[in-house]
């Protein structure tokens, strides 16, 4: 049997998006954002500094349990 991914949308304002990235960054330093609109490569997640930088979905990649 597969594993099923989860996914939850829900909608925040520009502010409480950037609020919500650095503090989930201050507590896993390691967790990057990931573009999830726009992968050019496999190999090269679209990684971004700011949820502003995205497109209209934010993956979180926790990069110390999957380094690639």
């Amino acid at each position: 049997m597969s594993q099923r991914k989860q996914q939850i949308s829900f909608f925040l304002l520009p502010d409480d998006e950037t609020n919500i990235a650095a503090e989930i960054r201050r507590v896993l330093p390691e967790v990057r954002l990931v573009d999830e609109w726009r992968w050019d490569d496999v190999s090269q997640p679209p990684v971004r500094d700011q949820p502003s930088d995205c497109g209209g979905a934010i993956g979180l990649w926790n990069s110390s349990i999957e380094p690639q």
